[in-house]
């Protein structure tokens, strides 16, 4: 029910203080400073709902060991992932309860997804709002695997970087992600890559996106497997996760997979709307559908699905494109657009409802330390 609350008020707010604001005034843009002000107010209850976390998920127990005994942080010493150390023994060491340190770690998380969402300016926010909770999952896979999803979201800020081909800057981004985890690191290859992101015609990614379940269904391991066993991860060839849970479950995949046909759907309608797009959007529009793709392949590899976690964002940005257009775009017929949208929330808001409120598991269980 938290969850449920939480994308209740954040799209209300939003909608009632931005997306009517826009309606009104002839899609006239709200500044930035006051668009930082009106984030504030739903950015102030995520962390709440974060900071405020008890024992959800499977690592809550050990990164409150951390914060409270700071036992075993000399592990974060030798994989030189300075930024969590430094987190961790500042509140050891300092007055702060345990519980501060889910707070400092989602701060960090929360500032780096407002500052992406300032830097896209996104002009209907409260939109974007219903892609982010119900269509990614970083804001509550993000109670689990804290230390990967912070860096998460220090990349997805850096992002913008590759967009503005400032490479100094990505690296110097990278870097401090990387000091969260380590693997993080990995994201330095895709700089030279970012023409992927700009290739005029969509129909390469049309292309991609087919390569992408033939992948997914034939896997990758033979390829994979051999960079792991040279790497400081090769531990993990001989794990349970790698024998035993490589290749992720049917319900995982579907819940995913079903988004497949939009992607399409964007891409057939990219080269006819491209005069309402700025560069900035096709970029990330593009970008977003190659990391789509990068996820659907991982789902036949554990040490793949581990690195996609750092695109779990980015790479539903397209949706937040093809929601808009289906309520703001009056070009396309009226009933088309009420087929097509009603089918799309069926799915996304559908299946995030079965998570968060029929059949919720893992991560989706919030508990808060207000009620222990």
């Amino acid at each position: 029910m938290t969850y449920f609350i939480t994308l209740i008020f954040s799209f209300f707010f939003l909608y009632i203080f931005y997306g009517n604001y826009t309606l009104t005034n002839n899609k006239r843009e709200m500044s930035k400073s006051a668009l930082s002000f009106v984030l504030f107010i739903p950015a102030f209850y995520w962390l709440l709902v974060l900071g405020l976390q008890y024992y959800v998920g499977t690592d809550y127990p050990t990164y409150y060991k951390y914060f409270d005994t700071g036992t075993d942080l000399g592990l974060y010493l030798r994989k030189r992932e300075y930024a969590f150390y430094f987190v961790a023994q500042f509140v050891y060491k300092s007055f702060l309860p345990a519980q501060a340190g889910f707070f400092l770690i989602s701060f960090i998380q929360i500032l780096f997804l407002c500052k992406f969402c300032l830097y896209l300016k996104f002009d209907r926010p409260d939109i974007f709002i219903v892609i982010y909770f119900c269509c990614a999952t970083c804001f509550y896979n993000q109670m689990n695997a804290i230390r990967q999803y912070t860096a998460m979201a220090i990349f997805l800020y850096a992002s913008v970087f590759i967009y503005e081909r400032k490479l100094k800057k990505y690296i110097i981004y990278i870097l401090f992600a990387s000091m969260f985890h380590f693997s993080a690191i990995i994201l330095l290859m895709l700089y030279p890559f970012s023409f992927l992101f700009n290739l005029k015609s969509s129909k390469w990614y049309k292309l991609f996106l087919i390569l992408s379940l033939f992948l997914m269904y034939k896997g990758m391991d033979n390829f994979i497997t051999f960079f792991v066993s040279k790497s400081s991860y090769a531990a993990y060839l001989d794990s349970f996760y790698f024998l035993e849970q490589n290749r992720k479950s049917f319900k995982n995949i579907i819940t995913k997979l079903v988004f497949l046909p939009f992607y399409f759907r964007v891409m057939a309608w990219l080269p006819k709307y491209m005069e309402i797009y700025s560069k900035k959007d096709v970029f990330f529009i593009k970008m977003g559908t190659v990391f789509y793709g990068i996820k659907l392949i991982a789902f036949s590899s554990f040490f793949l699905s581990r690195f996609a976690m750092y695109f779990d964002l980015l790479a539903y940005v397209p949706l937040y494109y093809y929601l808009r257009e289906l309520i703001s775009h009056y070009a396309i017929k009226k009933w088309a657009r009420i087929l097509e949208l009603v089918l799309f929330l069926s799915i996304s808001v559908g299946l995030w409802i079965a998570k968060v409120l029929i059949a919720p598991t893992g991560e989706y269980l919030y508990n808060s330390v207000l009620f222990n």
